[in-house]
């Protein structure tokens, strides 16, 4: 779904009629929700204990947790000094280089040269 949502999406931009603030299909980032939105977010969220965590703070729940998570040994018990990636240190070669390059050719960022215009 989203494909398409971001093709009406394209086309609103390119006919500047815009319905949606979001230049990306599911992502509002940069969006300012308005205070009524707000609240109502705001109660929505009220008694839902499936955010643990995200401004919840109810004891028995926190306990339940903590207490699952006893004995458990974390994923990096025993491995010394910061966990690296597997690619540091090595550069990619030329052909790979063109490559990158010639994927890049002809394309702009969409959303700052909409925007600017």
């Amino acid at each position: 779904m989203l494909p398409t949502e971001q093709l009406y999406l394209d086309v609103a931009y390119r006919n500047k009629t815009q319905y949606n603030t979001c230049c990306t299909a599911g992502n509002r980032l940069g969006v300012k929700a308005s205070k009524k939105t707000k609240a109502k977010l705001r109660l929505s969220h009220i008694g839902n204990t499936s955010r643990v965590g995200v401004g919840c703070t109810h004891r028995r729940i926190k306990n339940k947790i903590s207490a699952s998570l006893k004995g458990r040994t974390v994923w990096n018990k025993g491995k010394r000094g910061v966990q690296t990636a597997w690619n540091k240190g090595k550069s990619p070669s030329i052909e790979t280089k063109a490559k990158m390059s010639q994927s890049h050719f002809g394309k702009k960022a969409y959303c700052e040269d909409q925007r600017k215009k």
